[in-house]
């Protein structure tokens, strides 16, 4: 199992690290500028990713077959939660990080998607692996609610402690609250074919296109001038406490098996790189959020592994 984890993470590691090197290079060889940068998280922003939302939800999700799928987005909730109360407590001991909505940003949204589908898709098969995913995309729900709305303050609080609900009320959480209701109303079913095809093509676009910003973004930051007491806490916190708690609840409430394997991922990936394209869409400055999502990231690679392993060692499950 250790080895088995440690190559699924490597292999989605790697994968996410290719893409980001894309913009990386882009932006290197002045191939792609601020301008162009810009442009390209308006248009994920605006376009990309609210048709992948609306994609993912019409077509893989139904009420009816999950009774009890209010679980998982509420699930997913709490972990941004905790990863909010953890960074707080946190940075009562790291009383000079310079910006701390940031280090809460980076502690409470983690990669929630492309990692767990990986790991899924390498691990299991079958029944088990199909139950999984479908979980992944539930818990999805309930992390975009919580990037697009607590997360877009975090990011932009600094700027301005007033709540503007137009800066919350963003294309990506309005069309997952639109894509919910016609899912409940039953219209998604009327959506013929030929809009499916191209919603689906420009879905596929979001993931390579929010690694290119985010690479872009990296060129950009000098990722060797870190605060090391920053990144000391970011990476305590993030990828050995909160799955350490993770751990402790399964333990504490005899999850089952799926619930409990969803908990313990989405405790044990590193920060969402979607907080890289996000800070580019609002005009934020940010050295930390960048830094920290390309060490703890790196760092990931070891401790997912361990962390899969001791949870199939206390569940008794291989």
């Amino acid at each position: 199992m250790l080895l088995e984890t440690f190559q699924a993470t490597l292999v989605a590691t790697i994968q996410i690290l290719l893409m980001a090197g894309v913009g990386f290079a882009l932006v290197k060889t002045s191939l792609l500028d601020d301008p162009g940068l810009d442009m390209l998280s308006n248009l994920l922003v605006k376009v990309f990713l609210p048709q992948m939302i609306f994609y993912h939800l019409t077509q893989h999700f139904h009420f009816s077959d999950y009774t009890y799928w209010w679980g998982y987005p509420l699930l997913s909730v709490g972990i941004v939660l905790s990863g909010v109360a953890v960074s707080r407590a946190l940075l009562v001991f790291n009383k000079g990080c310079r910006n701390q909505s940031h280090f809460t940003a980076l502690m409470a949204f983690a990669n929630y998607g492309y990692i767990p589908l990986m790991l899924v898709a390498s691990l299991f098969d079958g029944q088990r692996a199909e139950s999984l995913t479908v979980t992944i995309f539930l818990m999805i729900m309930g992390f975009d609610f919580a990037v697009w709305s607590l997360g877009v303050w975090l990011l932009t609080s600094h700027k301005d402690k007033t709540i503007y609900w137009g800066r919350l009320l963003n294309p990506p959480f309005v069309t997952t609250v639109a894509s919910l209701l016609l899912i409940m109303l039953g219209w998604h079913r009327w959506v013929p074919p030929a809009v499916i095809k191209p919603v689906k093509m420009f879905s596929d676009c979001a993931l390579p296109l929010s690694m290119i910003v985010t690479g872009g973004n990296l060129a950009k930051t000098n990722l060797q001038a870190v605060d090391k007491t920053d990144m000391r806490y970011l990476i305590f916190g993030k990828l050995i406490l909160l799955p350490a708690l993770a751990l402790v609840a399964v333990k504490a409430l005899a999850l089952p098996y799926v619930a409990g394997f969803m908990l313990v991922v989405q405790a044990a990936v590193p920060s969402a790189v979607s907080l890289s394209m996000m800070i580019r869409y609002y005009k934020v400055d940010s050295e930390l959020i960048n830094q920290g999502i390309f060490w703890d990231s790196l760092i990931s690679v070891l401790t997912i592994p361990v962390v899969l392993t001791i949870y199939n060692f206390i569940t008794n499950s291989y």
